[in-house]
């Protein structure tokens, strides 16, 4: 876990520089928030009218400390109070008619029944509904469980909450005991709702927190949640029955003091909260846990500080820090978790549920850029809300630098028409994966008339989200007609070679004379082909290398498409063996050679051909069908040769090599010169 990182690992990496930055700019948009933004709404209400919008406004109590003596004389005077307040139940019921009553009646004894069999209830719930997880793949079986739980151990809080609610609504009684009910079944219902949701979070591993910590957050976050729950049921009960407004202020503020105390103590512990943090694999999110590790203790201090503010009544100051900080860094995480499990889920979906082919694994790259695409403008745009620095913001990319036309230009134009244009490519791209992966298998469409579609929507879809960029940016169709026109001339003088390409690849696309999978020699090069593009063709030969061709070169020159009508090619095998075989051994040898050849076609079969008298040889060629998109013709030639060989010495079949003889006739030539010295002929 990211928990356990050290401050210092990796303080120098990229991710630890994304971590800084994404700090920085949290910074940044507190100061700037805090600067340009005015106060919010429910802190604005709170001062007298016509007062300046200030951060470090000071919200009037609701208490004074009068207050404290009348809650010192309400406890005295308690004892003697009781049994007046005793008295005043049947006098509540009495004013209600026999049905109501009797409905009041069931649900206080429905809600005693059931502080006592909602554990029994949980565990019968939880054994009927657990056999249903073994339809689940493995890596969702505990989070059903998980969700059985917490199901079953909120349904009887919550049917008698919604009981209440029911009864609360027809008999309109008012009853002290009953409105109690009614303030505890809510906070039972969200009480249990959230310790067993974090019990299954947190003690079970199912987020990757290490068993130590999570027991730690478990057990120090009930016990917060206890106390919390039980000062708001007894806040809003005295509230219910009639306590005074200020006594209920000086209760809340003075529980809210030993909130944040406690909390102070439970936040200390960095370890326990930097688990919190999910595992990953994102650059800028690893080196953000990387900065939040190395600035806690100034981050903790600085939420105890604005919690005190908050508590003092400054409430304005500290919703602003607490919204640019935590907010943001909420929002953040938020959308790093939330990519990431869409992402987890597309690739299962995607890849998960067939063979991984590239058709598949570009249908989930284009998914998934779309996705990151559809995200960051997602959570660009809250985190700009939720800082406050829409409005500044806006209004400084919203400055206008130029005129297109009648139309001022700005950066805020120039960035819209980025985001359609990219918008528009990301979709095309979408578009054309989806049919390579799904449509065009199913309908078993041709591979030429299928990269002719992809390229004809791509380009459209492109060609239309530029034509609506241009619009959002002012340039009107008179505009996109003048620009046309400047770069018809531009083609005329100094692009004619460009255009060439362009009309070449138009031409090949809709003619279909190359398709994706040919395989083809340009020069004295041969591949297959990869995609035709608009101004160039990319092929790949054996031995995995691209080449970008210009599509000019296919149009002007002179190809070889091997798989144009069919991929069956004839390859030829010339041989030779000496004069000494017979003619026929040597035909029957290698039929039963291209018989046995793995790489070659049997229908039509292999021939042999007789090609004449060689000065040394015999020549022979065999003739062998082979299918060129499967196979190499070098490679089969290769294998043929190595089998034909083993043949011919087994048979005791010579292979000839050149061989010449020279005659000497007479040496008499040699020694006449030393003859005529004198000398020994013998020498």
């Amino acid at each position: 876990m990211l928990g356990g990182v050290s401050p210092g690992d990796g303080s120098a990496s990229r991710a630890g520089r994304a971590g800084w930055l994404v700090a920085a700019i949290i910074a940044a948009a507190i100061v700037m928030g805090a600067a340009l933004t005015p106060a919010p709404a429910c802190a604005a209400r709170s001062r007298p009218r016509g007062a300046a919008a200030s951060l470090f406004h000071r919200e009037k109590f609701e208490f004074s400390w009068k207050t404290a003596d009348e809650i010192r004389d309400f406890l005295a005077s308690l004892p003697d109070r009781a049994p007046e307040l005793i008295r005043r139940i049947p006098r509540y019921a009495g004013q209600q008619s026999l049905i109501a009553s009797a409905l009041v009646a069931f649900v206080m004894i429905a809600f005693v029944s059931g502080l006592f069999v909602r554990r029994r209830f949980t565990s019968w719930a939880e054994a009927q509904l657990m056999p249903l997880a073994e339809g689940f793949p493995e890596a969702a079986t505990p989070w059903f469980s998980a969700v059985v739980s917490v199901a079953a151990a909120v349904a009887v809080p919550l049917a008698l909450w919604m009981l209440w609610e029911f009864v609360a609504a027809i008999t309109n009684f008012k009853g002290p005991g009953f409105l109690i009910v009614g303030i505890v079944l809510p906070a039972w219902t969200i009480y249990v709702l959230v310790t067993r949701g974090a019990r299954e979070l947190l003690t079970r591993q199912l987020v990757g927190i290490p068993s130590e910590d999570g027991r730690y957050l478990f057990r120090v976050g009930r016990l917060l949640l206890i106390y919390a729950v039980a000062l708001i049921v007894v806040l809003k009960s005295a509230l219910a029955l009639g306590a005074p407004r200020d006594v209920i202020a000086l209760c809340r503020w003075f529980f809210r003091l030993t909130l944040i105390v406690l909390l102070a103590f439970v936040f200390v512990r960095r370890r326990a909260v930097m688990s919190l943090f999910p595992d990953l694999p994102n650059r800028m999110y690893r080196g953000f846990v990387r900065a939040f590790h190395r600035l806690y203790p100034g981050i903790y201090a600085l939420t105890m500080i604005t919690a005190l503010l908050q508590w003092a009544g400054f409430r304005v100051l500290a919703d602003s820090i607490w919204v640019r900080t935590w907010a943001v860094m909420g929002v953040f995480v938020g959308a790093v978790i939330l990519h990431h499990m869409l992402r987890v889920g597309l690739r299962g979906m995607i890849l998960g549920a067939g063979p991984q082919t590239e058709s598949a694994w570009d249908f989930y790259r284009s998914t998934a850029r779309l996705l990151d695409y559809l995200v960051f403008i997602a959570a660009a745009d809250i985190l700009l809300h939720i800082t406050g620095v829409w409005r500044p913001v806006i209004s400084f990319l919203g400055v206008p630098f130029a005129n297109v036309g009648e139309r001022p230009l700005s950066l805020l134009i120039l960035i819209e028409a980025a985001l359609i244009v990219a918008g528009f490519v990301f979709s095309a791209t979408l578009l054309r994966d989806c049919l390579e992966y799904q449509i065009y298998p199913r309908f078993h469409v041709d591979a030429g008339v299928a990269h002719a579609i992809n390229t004809f929507l791509v380009y459209t879809l492109t060609i239309i989200g530029t034509i609506a960029a241009m619009e959002a940016v002012g340039l009107g169709l008179g505009t996109i007609t003048l620009f046309a026109g400047a770069f018809g001339i531009g083609l005329g003088f100094g692009l004619q070679s460009m255009a060439n390409n362009l009309a070449s690849g138009l031409t090949l696309i809709f003619s279909r004379a190359l398709r994706k999978g040919d395989v083809v020699t340009v020069g004295d090069t041969i591949g297959v082909i990869q995609e035709v593009g608009i101004r160039a063709t990319r092929m790949r030969t054996r031995d995995d290398v691209e080449y970008l061709v210009p599509n000019s070169e296919f149009v002007s020159g002179k190809v070889v498409n091997w798989t144009r009508s069919s991929p069956y090619t004839r390859l030829h095998v010339p041989l030779g063996v000496s004069y000494d075989a017979d003619p026929e051994r040597v035909r029957e040898i290698l039929e039963s050679v291209a018989a046995r050849a793995p790489n070659v076609e049997q229908s039509p079969p292999p021939e042999v051909w007789f090609s004449g008298f060689g000065e040394s040889s015999l020549n022979f060629e065999l003739l062998v069908w082979i299918n060129i998109r499967t196979v190499q013709r070098h490679k089969v030639a290769s294998d043929l040769y190595f089998a034909i060989f083993n043949a011919f010495k087994e048979a005791g079949i010579e292979i000839p090599f050149p061989q010449r003889d020279l005659h000497i006739r007479s040496a008499d030539g040699l020694l006449a010169p030393d003859r005529k010295r004198g000398g020994d002929p013998s020498r």
